[in-house]
């Protein structure tokens, strides 16, 4: 999607950011990119020399994984030095606050999302409009995500119900009821494997606009399976 070639990678330290960080390293090899760093960062580390690391690289693109707070003023940073290398972020920046902070800089960057924005579903525009009537705002995606989360739970209690009524509903059985639950949901087919986790889930590569509306670049699957 992006014709990169060499990437930086960047990391905030948390166990989450490491992990996403060392999969990304572990696919750019698989892809024939080069890695031309691999940093940590920590708030002891300068922004400026930071920034001079990056610049000597030159790499195509700048992976960063890690909270929101750290890539703001990295980005502001870089855009206001004239740096147009072009950042691709993690599922951290997939958020409200980040966009409104980040401002202008965060124009043309790219970042991964297990959501999309919420009129791109098209299963979505009923609860859309009626979110909107009654909480005079437009949903978030976690709003859409929230949803399927409840009615997977529902849909899981009332297996229970059918299937042995007589039994209590307790919270182990609710679990393990969930790994049978197939439902439509607003973000799609709801399936869960034996570990819980969602089969074949999208995975959304999101952009951000010179006006910072989200817009999808592409959709992949993370590929859970059984």
């Amino acid at each position: 999607t992006l014709n990169a070639r060499s990437l930086f990678v960047l990391d905030d330290g948390s166990q989450d950011g490491q992990a996403q960080t060392r999969g990304v390293v572990q696919e750019a090899a698989k892809q024939g990119l080069k890695v031309l760093g691999n940093v940590t960062v920590d708030q002891s580390m300068s922004l400026k020399d930071l920034l001079r690391q990056i610049s000597q690289a030159k790499p195509d693109v700048l992976y960063y994984n890690g909270g929101y707070d750290f890539a703001i003023p990295l980005l502001k940073r870089m855009r206001r030095d004239g740096d147009t290398t072009l950042f691709f972020g993690g599922d951290a920046l997939s958020n409200d606050g980040f966009r409104k902070e980040v401002g202008a800089a965060g124009a043309g960057i790219y970042y991964t999302s297990s959501a999309a924005p919420p009129l791109a579903y098209s299963q979505a525009r009923d609860f859309v409009s009626a979110y909107k009537t009654q909480f005079k705002m437009e949903p978030t995606s976690n709003a859409l995500l929230g949803y399927d989360a409840c009615l997977s739970l529902l849909k899981a209690i009332e297996n229970l119900k059918t299937n042995a009524p007589q039994r209590a509903i307790t919270r182990p059985r609710v679990l393990e009821a969930l790994r049978s639950v197939e439902a439509s949901g607003l973000t799609g087919t709801i399936r869960f494997n034996v570990q819980g986790d969602r089969q074949d889930p999208p995975v959304f590569i999101l952009t951000l606009g010179n006006d910072l509306g989200v817009r999808i670049s592409t959709i992949a699957k993370a590929g859970a399976r059984e």
